[in-house]
């Protein structure tokens, strides 16, 4: 007897039947079958949801990167009994110690003139608030398009 006479005949029920559903081969196969609610995603579409998340994702990190600096250099000042605050330059001369001085090197090869107009101020600024500021505009950059108002969103 075929698989389709036996569930008709009531021996396998709708479980046997549904093995013979023609979806079931989709669903072997690892494939799932498509879904009218949801619209198909256009590549573009995926590729700029994905640099928004990894956005805000790098966004969230140096956010609390910048928080977790604001902590530290709040506990020092405390210890110290007087202000204290962690420079960019400071920072970089811990994480990289060899690269710091080469990369002044190697910006003032390019342009002397963009060290002591750009670069130099920037190193001097407290790193928790670079940290917030960047986490901050990594964070409204991720944010997802907004829907015009006035407009239906229905047909």
């Amino acid at each position: 007897m075929e698989p389709s006479q036996r569930a008709m005949a009531g021996f396998g029920g709708p479980a046997l039947a549904a093995r013979d559903h023609p979806a079931t081969e989709t669903l072997r196969r690892g494939m799932r079958p498509p879904n009218p609610a949801w619209p198909a995603l256009e590549p573009a579409c995926v590729q700029a949801a994905m640099l928004r998340f990894l956005s805000r994702l790098l966004g969230y990190v140096v956010l609390a990167a910048g928080f977790v600096g604001l902590v530290y250099d709040g506990a020092r000042s405390i210890a110290n009994n007087g202000a204290r605050v962690t420079s960019l330059s400071d920072l970089l001369m811990t994480l990289f110690k060899e690269r710091a001085s080469a990369f002044q090197g190697s910006v003032e090869s390019v342009a002397p003139w963009l060290w002591q107009a750009l670069v130099l101020p920037l190193t001097l600024a407290p790193a928790c608030l670079l940290g917030l500021a960047l986490g901050a505009f990594l964070l409204w950059l991720g944010q997802p398009a907004r829907e015009p108002i006035g407009f239906l969103s229905r047909p």
